[in-house]
């Protein structure tokens, strides 16, 4: 019997010395258990901070899903 792997959370936003900001999600693969760590990079702390959280949302709904594609 596998043990199902743990919710994936979002990680507060990290300030880079670029001045922007780093959006962090945290999530279990649901084949191997392994930790996964998502990043994207925003100009503001509120953006970082709302990727995250609908994110790992997404992920809680469906942990199979491949993750968001990247805005430019």
């Amino acid at each position: 019997m596998s043990k199902r792997p743990k919710d994936p959370y979002a990680v507060e936003p990290r300030k880079l010395d670029s001045g922007r900001w780093k959006g962090r999600v945290v999530r279990y693969d649901p084949d191997t258990g392994k930790r996964r760590e998502m990043t994207q990079t925003f100009d503001t702390k509120k953006d970082a901070k709302n990727w995250a959280e609908k994110e790992a949302a997404q992920y809680r709904e469906d942990p199979q899903r491949t993750p968001l594609a990247k805005k430019r």
